[in-house]
Parts: structure tokens; C-alpha cells; sequence
């Protein structure tokens, strides 16, 4: 009896050997760490331009520090957390994310640096929770408010071709503006864009670095509504910058009378 019982004994446990040896466990992708979310910009997109799916195409350009990359991502469906598809694919030093959002409204996390946005049908832009950004190009949107706040470090902007009406930055290092073809009243020239520039004309006095320009209007766009007056264009002078007018294919800068 004892001798059987060795016998059914290894039998089983063979048997046990063999069933499990066919079966391969499941590979597991590892699980995604969603980066810190202190850092972040707020997209819009107009409703209106959804597709078919339910879903918005969205194409972004984004570069930020070495070291900074690994933390930059963006969130397409609002749910707060790191997706694969919301990773950046690469291009050299830039990444970019070309895909559809199920949300009208995306954040992008991370210490961006450089940030390009154009034609992606925004309707409102806040990068003020971002105090690493100091290139922004947001032109050809729908864009009709722009935040920001003195703590972006921002020198470059191109909001062009938008219908800004509320265009707030107060960067303190900002030289090159490009607000062209949008719906800033003279009032709001006034109040947000002319208050706003940062006066060099102290520092280009003591150190050699070209003037900077404020690239205004297009003249003969339909859909120019910025309104430049003269006294705007000496304000503006005042303050160490130049003001230009796209007159006939070519930026001309626009003097005083």
C-alpha cells in the first residue's frame, strides 16, 4: 500500500508539472506613474469643431528642459491621470502629441518652456500656472481671452490672428509680441496691451540688444479689428518699443505723426 501510495503521489505531482508548464503567464504592461500636477496650462477648444466621433483633433508642440521632458504630458480626456496616448512622441528636441481629445477641455502638465498651439480651434488659452514659459505661439485660433500673470517668464508671443479682447501677460521680459488681427478695442489697447509692456528703455540704454517690437495690425484684413491709434503708437515708443504695421507683404514700422 505504501509503495502505491509514492506512486499516485508522483503521478499527481506530474501531472500538476505538465498542466502548468503550457500555461504562460500574462504579460503586463507596467502601470503609468502619473507626474506631479502642480504645473500645468488650460486649453479650450470650440465645441463647435468636434468630429463625427464626439471627438477634437488637437496637435501641440512642446519642448521644455532635459531633465523636465519625462513629466510632460497631456491630458485629453480629463480624467486626471497619465494615459498612454497622452505621452509625447519626440522630433529631435521637441515633443509633440497629435492625436483626438475627448474633452474640450486639455491640460498640459509639466515645466513647458516653448509651447506651440496654433490651429488647433481654441477658444481660450490660461497659461498662468506655468512659471516656466518663455515662447508662446498661439496664433491662428479662436482664441478671445489669453491669461497670464508676471510670474511667466515669457519674451516671445505670437497670439495672432485670434479675436483676443482680453489679453492679459504682464511678463516683465517679453520683446516680441505679434497681436495682429484681433478685436482689441482702443480701450482695451489702453487698458491691458500698452499698460502691460514692460518699459526698456532703461536697459536699452545700458546694455546693446535690439529694440522690441510690437507687431500691431494688418492692414487691409477684413478681419483686423485692433484698434492702433496715434497717441497708442507714442505711448508705446515711450516705453522702449516699436510698433509695426503689415503694409503691401511687409512689416513696416509705424512712426508717430
Amino acid at each position: 500500500m505504501k509503495t502505491k501510495a509514492v506512486i499516485i503521489s508522483v503521478l499527481m505531482s506530474a501531472t500538476i508539472i505538465l498542466s502548468t508548464a503550457g500555461c504562460k503567464p500574462q504579460s503586463q504592461e507596467p502601470d503609468i506613474i502619473t507626474p506631479p500636477k502642480d504645473v500645468y496650462m488650460e486649453l479650450s477648444i470650440n465645441e463647435s469643431t468636434k468630429n463625427t466621433d464626439g471627438t477634437y483633433s488637437i496637435f501641440l508642440n512642446i519642448r521644455a528642459k532635459k531633465e523636465d521632458m519625462a513629466n510632460v504630458w497631456v491630458d485629453l480626456n480629463k480624467n486626471g491621470k497619465k494615459d498612454k496616448e497622452e505621452e509625447l512622441s519626440y522630433s529631435g528636441e521637441y515633443g509633440y502629441i497629435s492625436h483626438r481629445a475627448t474633452s474640450p477641455k486639455v491640460t498640459v502638465y509639466g515645466k513647458v518652456t516653448h509651447f506651440d498651439c496654433k490651429k488647433n480651434n481654441l477658444v481660450k488659452l490660461n497659461i498662468s500656472t506655468n512659471p516656466f514659459l518663455e515662447e508662446l505661439d498661439c496664433s491662428w485660433n479662436d482664441i478671445k481671452v489669453l491669461i497670464g500673470t508676471e510670474k511667466v517668464p515669457l519674451e516671445t508671443v505670437n497670439c495672432s490672428h485670434n479675436k483676443i479682447y482680453d489679453f492679459d501677460i504682464r511678463s516683465k521680459h517679453v520683446k516680441w509680441i505679434n497681436l495682429s488681427v484681433n478685436d482689441n478695442s482702443e480701450e482695451s489697447m489702453n487698458s491691458q496691451v500698452i499698460k502691460q509692456l514692460p518699459d526698456w528703455t532703461d536697459s536699452l540704454s545700458k546694455w546693446n540688444f535690439p529694440e522690441p517690437k510690437l507687431l500691431a495690425k494688418v492692414e487691409g484684413n477684413d478681419n483686423e479689428k485692433n484698434v492702433i491709434t496715434n497717441e497708442h503708437i507714442k505711448q508705446i515708443n515711450a516705453k522702449g518699443w516699436k510698433v509695426y504695421f503689415y503694409i503691401n507683404g511687409h512689416w513696416t514700422e509705424k512712426k508717430p505723426k
